[in-house]
């Protein structure tokens, strides 16, 4: 690239970060919130508490937790079923909290 382009180009990155950055100073306006749809229903586990959800090639893999409770699964969306559930020992999060 010649001077005058990276010069340009640096100008117009330091607008767009300032522009955010004053938008971001505002904070959130009516015209930024969202809005939502409920487009279909899934049973789940009413005893799970979700932490961690995605939703990848027709499943969803959840962490849940509650202390002494928590878990990874992979779930069936039409049925809720588990279709693989890996219960994590406690003492996996205790040591975590150690060591930071």
């Amino acid at each position: 690239m010649r001077r005058r382009e990276i010069i340009a180009a640096l100008l117009l990155l330091t607008g767009i970060g300032l522009y955010a950055y004053q938008n971001y100073l505002k904070g959130p306006t009516l015209e930024s919130q969202y809005t939502y749809q409920v487009v279909n229903k899934y049973p789940h586990d009413s005893e799970a508490f979700t932490q961690g959800l995605a939703y990848y090639k027709g499943f969803f893999y959840e962490g849940t937790g509650l202390r002494g409770e928590s878990s990874l699964r992979i779930v069936e969306p039409i049925t809720g079923k588990n279709i693989k559930r890996i219960n994590l020992s406690l003492a996996l999060f205790v040591q975590m909290q150690v060591g930071f």
